[in-house]
């Protein structure tokens, strides 16, 4: 009778006859099945494993890295733990990897603690500009609408430089606006901040700004005063000077009129939103300062 059984030891072999060595590294195609997580030192595998099965492409998978352990003939895996997982789901046999050999289970947890020292993380805004290049909707409407607001999309606050610029800090922050609720409604708040003088603050785009002003929007925009409380909202702002301003007298605000009794404080967001309400929506601008 013809026996069918390959052990592992035959699996290793088939990986080293066709791995080949670049630059020091060694690099070669290991079958899923034959690698494992150590749970002594990596992470959890991550929920967003689907959504990477769901779309998988190998021209964005990276290459992952191994550590051939001989007294189990498998190996682990030190970086690349959630594509495994999701090349598993997606029916993929076989991963390229850099594979490591002769490690001690120490070296192996600090080549993982160590793997992305040397390594910069890329920008919310270089992602954006390579999103651009590939027309997507979203960011070509946001990049029109900063161009129309004299808005620039820079990795730096526009005032590290010691000019004043209007940057958008809150990108990533402003993409999801405008997913959600369309570009009108990111304008909305671009106009505000403009019209209110804040436009040239350190803090005017950013996520926290856009935050409480994306509560009141949602609040009001459907209402028929929302036009003259975006004026009320625009006189107040003035009178406040910026997203600090905006803070400060939010916390005194809150303080005075609505102390908790578990004498816990007010989030920074919770205390804006209840100022705002109290102030604008309410005409009660002469408690405003």
């Amino acid at each position: 009778m013809k026996n069918n059984t390959i052990n592992t030891t035959t699996f290793n072999q088939m990986v080293n006859a066709n791995a080949m060595v670049i630059a020091g590294k060694k690099l070669g195609l290991v079958p899923v099945t034959e690698m494992f997580i150590d749970t002594t030192y990596q992470r959890t595998v991550q929920s967003h494993v689907n959504k990477i099965a769901r779309n998988w492409d190998n021209n964005k998978c990276a290459i992952l890295q191994v550590s051939y352990r001989p007294d189990i003939d498998k190996y682990a895996i030190i970086d690349g733990q959630n594509r495994w997982t999701a090349a598993q789901k997606a029916g993929i046999t076989h991963l390229l990897c850099q594979i490591y050999e002769n490690l001690t289970l120490k070296d192996e947890a600090k080549i993982f603690a160590e793997q992305n020292d040397n390594v910069a993380k890329i920008s919310s805004a270089d992602k954006f500009k390579s999103l651009l290049v590939m027309e997507d909707k979203v960011c070509l409407q946001i990049k029109d609408l900063c161009d129309e607001f004299g808005i620039s999309i820079r990795k730096t606050y526009g005032g590290s430089l010691g000019k004043k610029r209007k940057n958008l800090n809150g990108l990533i922050f402003a993409q999801r606006i405008v997913l959600a609720h369309g570009i009108d409604c990111l304008r909305w708040i671009f106009t505000v901040i403009e019209k209110s003088g804040w436009d040239l603050t350190v803090k005017a785009y950013t996520d926290k700004s856009f935050q409480v002003l994306l509560s009141f929007y949602r609040a009001r925009y459907d209402k028929p005063s929302f036009k003259a409380d975006t004026e009320n909202l625009i006189f107040l702002y003035s009178l406040l000077g910026d997203y600090n301003g905006l803070v400060a007298q939010a916390n005194k605000y809150v303080l005075d009129k609505y102390p908790r009794n578990d004498k816990k404080s007010y989030s920074e967001r919770e205390a804006n939103i209840i100022y705002l309400e109290n102030i604008v929506l309410k005409n009660n601008i002469k408690e405003a300062i």
